[in-house]
Order: structure tokens, then sequence, then C-alpha cells
């Protein structure tokens, strides 16, 4: 379970899974690399009464969100709502003196090694902080695969301070 304190960071450049820490190429194990043999597909059964979104950790967040149950389309939640956030005002209010901001569409980006994710202010929706609504919505999205996945996909997605 998660403290009363959560923070979570912007992007940040992912360290390689089986990563070597070694710099010097002559210390470097040999490493086999695994075949690129793709499985085939399996014939599955469903029932098309039930509609279950394809998600995977390639999905936009913003795409998952606007297709799953609770059908929150953040685009049209955030627009024009940062002047209501004290830190995004400031950004609004003097956008060229925060390089590292975007805005567009009445939506505030964070520019972190080129790419672009989506500010989230502070912000009630029906009667639930948003930022709360998209941590539970991607650690659903995600098969509740745990804090560490959760954080790491929405990352890619979002930001707040």
């Amino acid at each position: 379970m998660v403290g009363k304190h959560f923070v979570l960071h912007g992007p940040r450049e992912q360290r390689k899974e089986g990563g070597s820490t070694h710099t010097n190429p002559a210390e470097t194990p040999n490493v086999i690399e695994p075949s690129s043999v793709q499985p085939e597909p399996t014939e599955t059964t469903a029932n098309p009464a039930i509609e279950v979104p394809e998600v995977s950790m390639n999905t936009s967040l913003l795409t998952a969100l606007a297709a799953s149950q609770s059908k929150l389309d953040l685009e049209s939640l955030l627009k024009n709502q940062y002047r209501n956030d004290t830190m995004f005002k400031k950004i609004i209010d003097k956008p060229k003196e925060y390089r590292n901001f975007e805005v567009s569409d009445g939506l505030v980006h964070l520019i972190q090694h080129d790419r672009k994710v989506l500010c989230i202010p502070k912000l009630t929706v029906n009667g639930r902080n948003i930022r709360e609504c998209i941590i539970d919505e991607a650690h659903s999205l995600l098969a509740h695969l745990g804090p560490k996945k959760t954080i790491d996909y929405l990352r890619d997605y979002v930001w707040w301070k």
C-alpha cells in the first residue's frame, strides 16, 4: 500500500534490463542473444457480448483511459483547467519563461528528452482527485502489475508536481 505522500516524477531514461555495468569491452561477458522467434497466435473463443479493449504497455494512456469503463477523457477534462493550479498558472501566464513546457490547445505538456508528456493539474472530477483517478485507471489497465510498473507506465504519458 502506498503511504500518504506519493511523488510521481517525470519521464526518465530507463536502464536496459540485463544491461552490463562493465565499461571495458574486454570485461564484458559473452552474451548470446535470443532468437527473434515470434510465437504463433493461438485460437481463442471470445464472448461477443463482452467488449474488452486490447491494452499493452505501448498503448497510449489517453487512448486507454477513454476506452476504459470510466470513459475518462483527459484532454477535454484538463483543457483550460491549468489556471486553477498555482504551479501551472505561472506557466500559462508566462509560457516563454518556462522553456521545458509547451502550452497548446488549452493543454500544458512537459518536454523532456525529446518527449512530450501531458501535465496534470490539481483538479477534482466527480469528487475524486484527477491524479488519483489516473493512477487507479493505469493500475487496472496494467492488470494490477504493481506500483513500480504502474509508475513507469505513467511516467511515459503524464507529469505533475
